[in-house]
């Protein structure tokens, strides 16, 4: 944080400046020229003292943006994990059986036994899945619901850090007043 101090005008009005403005011309908002001093006179001018919570025009950043900003970054891992998780959805386990084997002995059948073996299929179903392979994909499917739930959890504790940030900094900044335009 840069040191700052009061250069009285002619007006009765203070004028901050910094260290580095050392030698410079400033100008008061009466419209007067005021030269800046030295580094050593400048020592024995009235240090500028700030409120609680009021940042520096050079250093616009606090906690609370920080917070805010934070937020954001956690909000976007979290994005970043939904889309990987978008991507890796497990996949229906596959059947024991030869796909194209069976559209070509499929397309080899009448239309009469292909009525047959369909009424056939929906009075006795389908054949079950392995029992090891329902388990799989079962625990494959567990280990996604976590995994999202997880990713909302993640987004919901952004949102709200975000949010808080943001909130904690607008009422800082409108507390702090209007500001001054520097020149």
């Amino acid at each position: 944080m840069t040191e700052r101090y009061l250069l009285p005008c002619r007006c009765g009005q203070t004028v901050p400046v910094e260290r580095g403005q050392a030698g410079q011309t400033v100008h008061c908002r009466c419209g007067g020229s005021l030269e800046v001093p030295t580094l050593l006179a400048m020592a024995r001018l009235e240090p500028e003292l700030r409120q609680q919570g009021e940042s520096e025009a050079g250093q616009p950043w606090g906690v609370w943006q920080g917070m805010a900003v934070a937020g954001l970054v956690v909000c976007g891992i979290a994005a970043a994990l939904a889309g990987y998780l978008a991507w890796t959805w497990p996949p229906p386990p596959l059947s024991k059986y030869n796909y194209a084997n069976q559209r070509a002995w499929i397309a080899e059948r009448k239309p009469a036994e292909s009525l047959e073996i369909f009424l056939q299929m929906r009075r006795e179903g389908l054949a079950p899945l392995h029992p090891a392979v329902a388990a799989g994909y079962a625990a494959a499917r567990f280990h996604y619901q976590l995994g999202a739930a997880s990713v909302a959890l993640l987004a919901a504790a952004g949102v709200a850090l975000a949010l808080a940030g943001f909130s904690r900094a607008v009422r800082v900044r409108a507390a702090a007043g209007p500001r001054r335009p520097s020149r």
